[in-house]
């Protein structure tokens, strides 16, 4: 038998290595769920000690892709899965399953001595530390009914709750209407890839009915989203893509590295690894900073060092040397509709070949020349030129057209009118630099960039580019459509080793089972966005300005009208500070912590105001830990943490299969009420909306398939109900066998505690996927011949006709329709490096991700601070003997907002010229400070404050009157990996 090694837990369970026969430990239960120690979101199994309560071990879970290589068929039993992770039959070598450090250490979380368990109410000045403890029934009547709440502080200001704001008939300002109802003076934070954001966003948007909802996209990867949405011409939820990791013989990596930052990181890692030492696969990582991935004793994974904030002009290059020595895919490129795809065999297709009118002065110039103006159809359809008589006709009528062109068109009505096809634009964008100003800004030497460019096309369809957070600067977007627009030149779209989709079951959706988005009573939102996620030329300050004959650019601060408003949360904080468009009233914040991960925000004017009531009168954070932003709340409720809580989410989309985890509480919720209601997010607003009598949740419910009305009384109430759609989604699962509730007898004490919330039917399948924390597509449904199972069948933009007919609301310049090579600027167009010369600040920071602390939630982790203290000032050691530094000296980084000082670290992985921080570090409160909870006090742990967040001293937009943080023109992705700065020698 397989026994326990010296010094470790007992084992989960023993087997018998002859026969296979498994013998569990009774002492220990097994659950399967969903970690969250990253965003990645791999499946877990989590041994629980039954009589304490506590988590004595996290393991991989073999059904989850992200988890292992070669996942069990879904049909696999319970029990057989247990037994092909063991030696038995050899069988663990090929099954084992793995969850990384951060998930192995993650429980720690659970009882944090420093956890926030109970509701606060703040007995200072916000900001002070200073809280008192109250009940579950005060917070809820508060909040919901305001009043006098701070009276015994000297604050005698009458406060409005929730019952005031949620005002859906009321203009919130009747002199410019566009802003929508009062109800959208409720803002409300948070929210990301963790299963539990539906139920959010939802109650806020559908059932509060604020359009104010914000996650935490602007900070993170914004401008790759939005050249995603661009580049694939879906602008309501579009997907993004990634390499096929699996099946890839080359992958460019812009600024991510597999293994370090990337999502999903086991996953990249894994067949980075795989690909390295048994497929003819190679790696080439672009990044200032020399990422994880990168081996030096293999020539298959080479690191490219690169200027910051020069990525597109690096693409640009390539896109150029492509098209100059048609090394492009023609026979992609030519398709001119989704028909005549098919009739190749391809899935996609793209527009390359569409005419775009590009006559200056015209209304429509910048838009594609449809088919009614020289009479070829209708209005809807496209025009292209035909490849060997060179005449403009309908799209339809032909399956390939002429890739290049540039000229006149006749129109119906006589007139003629200047055309050229969008990869016409694209190759004049790539001419309009020399591969030499190419190679001296992105810092490459053109020896390397025409040796990139050859090796990225001798791969055929199995090459492809990865980027995400790499090109969060002021040009990210237009350098995120260079990098991408390289997959469709050489048409690798849906391929095997290409760019590829992943996808999910049917969750918060109109599902087969329940319908959790349209539920009676629902609120349409409306209004603009606090945020200005929103057209400028629809608003009344610009008409206004229209009107009084005046030019009605620029705007006071930017209007994004291409990106989907909740991802401009660092456009709240602006307009709290302005009153630009509007000022809120109640802020309610979940989970988030701006303050500490938003380049550029936590400034003294910012934590100003956020200090003062009258400007914000009411602050709600509901969060596990004092963050640095819920630091100043006026309440505060108590969270679960993700071994408490439900939750139903897919995975990013490098994992190319259709699956839906879900996560289930596995200990005991620290916050449990002795009535047995678990305390946090989701029964909050359950409860609030009973006060109020709010749609969806609570009494009013929501409806199932066949018309019932289903009450929301607790969270589970909810994400049973999604998980019953992902049951039922297609073919629905199988009906749980007595053998799997008997090896995981826990699924019955769910049943038992939440058998009014489904059907017993129902019930039957939903423990089908929580006995294997998800739904997984098998591994052999992953290809379909040449092709992946799961297809972008959309077509793919080279050209946007979206982002080239909006106008820029602070230059009134309408913007490129193709990827382009443009500088890091300031909003009214000056280069950054024209006002911050090189000769006075010789360096730009970057920030990358820590392998085991870039989430707030894990900075309180001592398994993982012991890993790595601190962060460093990291540089090159060219840059050092420059001004005599060395490893371990302390020094002082002055950028144009401020100055910080740490301990330098000399790497041969960082490109001269640049500094790289680590982020996660630094910390100024999630637990790092005293606080005191009435005569409580709760000590903080300086440990978790060690290093440095660069954040506080990065650059802001002083090019315009008010508070802007420096962000992407196109769609307000936050600048943070762009910093000028300067570096001295303080002390060894």
């Amino acid at each position: 038998m397989q026994k326990k090694a010296q010094d470790s837990h007992n084992p989960e369970f023993e087997i018998d290595i002859a026969t296979g026969k498994i013998n569990f430990n009774p002492e220990i239960e097994i659950k399967s769920s969903t970690c969250l120690g990253c965003w990645s979101c791999c499946g877990m199994r989590v041994a629980v000690d039954r009589k304490t309560g506590k988590i004595v071990r996290v393991s991989g879970n073999p059904y989850h892709p992200n988890s292992t290589g070669y996942f069990l068929p879904y049909n696999t039993s319970i029990l057989d899965s247990f037994q092909m992770v063991t030696m038995y039959k050899d069988m663990g070598n090929r099954y084992r399953t793995t969850v990384c450090a951060r998930g192995n250490a993650a429980p720690e979380i659970v009882d944090d001595p420093r956890r926030i368990l109970t509701p606060l109410k703040r007995a200072g000045k916000r900001g002070e530390g200073l809280w008192k403890p109250i009940t579950w029934e005060q917070l809820i009547e508060e909040t919901v009914n305001g009043g006098r709440l701070f009276e015994e502080l000297g604050e005698d200001r009458f406060i409005e709750g929730l019952r005031h704001i949620r005002d859906l008939n009321s203009s919130l300002d009747p002199e410019n209407p566009e802003f929508g109802t009062r109800a959208n003076l409720f803002i409300a934070i948070g929210g990301r890839h963790d299963g539990r954001t539906p139920f959010f966003k939802s109650w806020v948007k559908k059932s509060f009915g604020s359009v104010n909802w914000y996650g935490h996209g602007g900070t993170c990867g914004l401008n790759m989203r939005i050249a995603y949405r661009a580049f694939l011409d879906t602008w309501d939820s579009g997907p993004q893509m990634t390499p096929d990791f699996r099946n890839s013989e080359f992958i460019i990596y812009f600024g991510s590295g597999a293994s370090h930052a990337g999502n999903p990181m086991q996953f990249m890692g894994r067949e980075l690894a795989t690909g390295r030492s048994e497929r003819n696969h190679s790696a080439v990582f672009v990044s200032p900073f020399m990422p994880a991935g990168v081996s030096a004793s293999s020539d298959k994974t080479t690191w490219l060092p690169i200027r910051p904030g020069s990525d597109g002009a690096l693409a640009m290059a390539i896109i150029r040397w492509i098209i100059e020595h048609k090394k492009y895919n023609r026979k992609y490129l030519r398709l001119t509709t989704k028909k005549a795809a098919r009739k190749a065999g391809i899935p996609s297709w793209s527009n390359a070949t569409y005419l775009v009118i590009t006559e200056e002065g015209r209304k429509d110039s910048g838009r594609f020349l449809k088919a009614d103006a020289p009479g070829l159809g209708s209005e809807n359809e496209y025009v292209v030129l035909h490849p060997e008589k060179g005449i403009p006709v309908n799209y339809n009528e032909i399956d390939n057209a002429r890739l290049f062109y540039s000229g006149i068109v006749t129109l119906e009505d006589g007139s003629s009118v200047y055309v050229k096809t969008s990869l016409q634009i694209l190759k004049e964008e790539s001419l309009s630099h020399s591969m030499e100003e190419y190679s001296r800004a992105c810092g490459i030497s053109l020896e390397k960039i025409v040796g990139l460019a050859e090796e990225f096309t001798v791969h055929g369809v199995r090459a492809a580019t990865e980027v995400h957070g790499g090109v969060m600067q002021s040009n990210g977007y237009y350098s995120a459509m260079a990098i991408l627009t390289l997959n469709a030149l050489i048409g690798n779209i849906n391929y095997r080793g290409g760019l590829v989709i992943s996808g999910q079951y049917q969750t918060v959706a109109r599902g087969p089972a329940y319908d959790l988005v349209n539920f009676p009573g629902g609120v349409t939102p409306r209004g603009a966005n606090i945020a200005r996620g929103f057209p400028y030329e629809k608003t009344t300050e610009y008409r206004r300005k229209k009107e009084k004959g005046k030019n009605p650019y620029p705007a006071k601060l930017p209007w994004y009208s291409n990106t989907s408003p909740e991802q401009l949360v660092a456009g709240v904080f602006e307009a709290i500070k302005t009153g630009y468009p509007y000022k809120p009233k109640i802020i309610f914040n979940w989970m988030a912590n701006p303050l500490y991960t938003t380049a550029g925000l936590a400034k003294k004017d910012i934590i100003k105001v956020l200090k003062d009531p009258g400007i914000i009168p009411l602050i709600i954070s509901c969060d596990v830990a004092m963050g640095e932003t819920t630091k100043y709340a006026d309440y505060i409720i108590p969270d679960t943490t993700f071994f408490e809580s439900w939750g139903v989410m897919g995975v990013w989309a490098g994992v190319p299969h259709r699956l839906s985890a879900v996560r289930i509480p596995v200990v005991e919720p620290r916050t449990k009420r002795e009535d047995g209601i678990v305390m946090g997010m989701e029964q909050y607003l359950i409860d609030i909306s009973r006060v109020l009598d709010l749609p969806g949740f609570g009494k009013s419910g929501i409806k199932d398939k066949r018309g019932k009305i289903w009450q929301i009384q607790k969270g589970e109430d909810y994400f049973l109900k999604a998980i019953a759609n992902v049951a039922y989604d297609g073919i629905p699962v199988p009906d749980i066998h007595e053998d799997d509730l008997n090896v995981a007898r826990y699924l019955k004490r769910i049943y038992n505690s939440s058998r009014e919330a489904l059907s017993r039917e129902e019930w039957k399948k939903v423990l089908y996927v929580l006995a294997r924390g998800g739904r997984f597509e098998d591994k052999d449904r992953e290809n379909k011949g040449e092709f992946k199972n799961m297809l972008w069948e959309g077509h793919i933009a080279i050209y946007s006709e979206q982002i080239a007919s909006s106008k820029d609301s602070i230059t009134g310049k309408y913007r490129k329709g193709t990827a382009s090579w443009l500088k890091p600027a300031f909003a009214d167009g000056t280069f950054i490096d024209e006002k911050f010369k090189k000769e006075e600040w010789p360096f730009i920071i970057i920030s990358y991700k820590s392998r085991f602390r870039s989430v707030s939630n894990l900075a309180n982790v001592r398994a993982l601070q012991e890993l790595k203290k601190t962060n460093f000032i990291q540089i090159n050691p060219e840059d050092a003997e420059k001004f005599d530094i060395s490893s371990g000296d302390r020094v002082r980084i002055i950028t144009p907002e401020g100055r910080m000082e740490a301990t330098a670290k000399l790497l041969e992985g960082v490109m001269p010229g640049t500094i790289a921080i680590a982020f996660g570090y630094g910390h100024t409160e999630w637990g790092s400070r005293d606080y005191t909870i009435g005569k409580k006090l709760v000590r903080g742990d300086r440990d978790i404050g060690r290093g440095i967040n660069i954040n506080p001293v990065a650059l802001r937009d002083n090019s315009l009157k008010g508070i802007h943080l420096l962000s992407d023109p196109v769609c307000g992705g936050i600048s943070r990996n762009y910093i000028p700065a300067k570096i001295e020698k303080i002390g060894i």
